[in-house]
């Protein structure tokens, strides 16, 4: 039993050593574990090992919540513009998913994971993207599969597109939109996914996307960093390279709101893993965040409207 509340402390020391953050991944199952344990002794009366494990349970519980509970945030004065982001799903074939978006009326929507159809389908209903870019600037339109390319769609003007080789290697793009309300610089990212499978398409290393995460912190982060960073990250918000992409930003999914997982897969429920963001300059408040049910994708997407804040 000491073990099993030792073993949550441990997982959240380790998971601050450079490239090894995805142990807190893991936190929610040990969590789990932790609570079992405290049922099995609290059954058989034994009292110290009950302290033991009902600590650990609390404090792993304690570490997930965290980063998920509301925060206080001023809101916009005026007008505002409404972003929305979602990873599609590669082999995503349901023609809804482009009418859950068009539904939002949304100024800004980026998708990631657009296969042929999907981005004919968003085509159909936004016109063409104005910012191709990503893993695969040169979409094939012929079916399923054949797009991975991070697609921005708005009527707004947009300019400054700009790309480098970390936003490559981030599979990214960072552009300027003109809004309503200003200027609105963008950076849009869908990094490679930590897998044991890391030679896959797709994937790499936990310790390479923690690399990368780091990289894309210290060139977009702080107060000269751009507006609006938004994507799939593949990174869940108890990681401490989280923490340093978010520092001086504020979360918009916990503006005055529980921000609750955004993966669907079985295991991205059991771990609740939000992994899709969208982090805002502090000169820009948020008003009506939250999540859209995406037809055919294993992520919800996110979405909030930005406006300026009384103090600019």
């Amino acid at each position: 039993m000491a073990a099993f509340a030792g073993a949550v402390p441990a997982a959240w020391s380790i998971g601050a050593v450079p490239g090894l953050g995805i142990v807190r991944v893991f936190l929610p199952a040990v969590a789990a574990v932790a609570i079992a344990a405290a049922v099995v002794v609290w059954r058989h009366h034994w009292r110290a090992p009950l302290v033991a494990s009902t600590l650990g349970a609390l404090f792993a519980v304690a570490l997930v919540v965290s980063p998920q509970r509301p925060e206080d945030a001023e809101g916009p004065v005026g007008e505002t513009v409404r972003v929305a982001f979602s990873n599609l799903l590669l082999d995503n074939r349901d023609p809804a998913a482009a009418d859950a978006f068009a539904a939002l009326e949304a100024d800004l929507v980026v998708t990631a994971e657009t296969n042929g159809q999907q981005f004919l389908e968003f085509q159909e209903r936004f016109g063409p993207p104005v910012v191709v870019g990503g893993d695969d600037a040169a979409c094939s339109l012929d079916g399923p599969g054949r797009c991975s390319s991070l697609n921005v769609w708005t009527d707004l003007p947009v300019h400054t597109v700009r790309t480098s080789e970390l936003l490559r290697s981030v599979r990214g793009v960072q552009f300027v939109v003109e809004t309503a309300v200003g200027p609105l610089e963008v950076v849009a990212v869908h990094p490679p996914a930590p897998s044991v499978r890391w030679w896959r398409p797709g994937s790499t290393t936990p310790w390479g996307n923690a690399a990368l995460l780091r990289d894309l912190a210290r060139t977009f982060g702080g107060p000269e960093g751009p507006d609006v960073l938004i994507g799939d990250f593949n990174l869940t918000d108890r990681q401490p390279e989280f923490a340093a992409l978010v520092e001086g930003r504020t979360d918009a999914l916990r503006a005055h709101r529980w921000a609750g997982p955004t993966s669907r897969t079985w295991w991205g429920r059991l771990l609740r893993a939000r992994i899709d963001h969208i982090l805002v300059d502090d000169r820009w408040c948020i008003a009506a965040p939250g999540t859209i049910d995406v037809p055919g994708s294993d992520h919800l997407g996110v979405v909030s409207d930005l406006g300026r804040c009384a103090s600019e």
